[in-house]
C-alpha cells in the first residue's frame, strides 16, 4: 500500500504548483523527506506524513490510495482545515504567488455574490 504514497504526494504537490522544496518548507519537513517519499517510496516517519498530508489538504489515509483507480484521492479537508492550511502557506509565498491567490479568491468571491444576486 505504501507504494502509492510517493505518487500521490507528487500528483498533489504538482497540482498545487509546489516544488519539493516549497512543500518541505510549508509542511515543516526536510527536503530529503519529500524527495525520498516521492522518488524512493519511503514512508515518512515521526509525524512527517501527517505534516505533508495537511500541507496538501488531504488526510494521511488519502496518500495510501491508488491514484489510478476510480476512487482517486480527493481533498477531504473541511473548511476549517482548508483555512488552517492557507494560513500556514501564505507567509511562505512570494509576491507573485500571493497576487495569483488574491486574484483567484476575488474571482470566486465575485462569482459567488453574482449567483446570490440571481437567486435572491
Amino acid at each position: 500500500m505504501s507504494k502509492f504514497i510517493g505518487k500521490n504526494i507528487f500528483k498533489l504537490r504538482s497540482s498545487m504548483g509546489f516544488s519539493q522544496e516549497k512543500l518541505s518548507e510549508v509542511a515543516g519537513v526536510s527536503y530529503q523527506t519529500v524527495f525520498r517519499a516521492e522518488s524512493k517510496g519511503v514512508v515518512p516517519r515521526g509525524g512527517n506524513l501527517g505534516k505533508i498530508a495537511r500541507a496538501l489538504g488531504v488526510t494521511e489515509s488519502d496518500l495510501y490510495n491508488d491514484p489510478d483507480k476510480p476512487e482517486k484521492i480527493e481533498t477531504t479537508a473541511d473548511k476549517s482545515q482548508l483555512i488552517t492550511t492557507l494560513i500556514t502557506i501564505l507567509p511562505t509565498l512570494n509576491e507573485n504567488e500571493l497576487g495569483a491567490i488574491l486574484k483567484l479568491a476575488t474571482t470566486f468571491s465575485s462569482s459567488g455574490s453574482a449567483k446570490k444576486d440571481e437567486v435572491g
